[in-house]
């Protein structure tokens, strides 16, 4: 699995790329308003898991 060390700082390459990835595809969500589908899209992601976002 890939992890963060927190107490020493470091993050594994892998899930380092995982969460730039995920904060490149957030930014146009919070970075403005959404609109009603991504509203909808954005529910269906919180109740059902992140699948295809990731």
């Amino acid at each position: 699995m890939n992890s963060f060390n927190v107490e020493n700082e470091r993050a594994e390459k892998n899930a380092y790329e995982k969460l730039k990835k995920l904060f490149l595809n957030c930014f146009p969500h919070i970075s403005r308003e959404q609109t009603t589908e991504e509203k909808e899209r954005i529910k269906e992601y919180l109740q059902n898991g992140w699948g295809d976002f990731l």
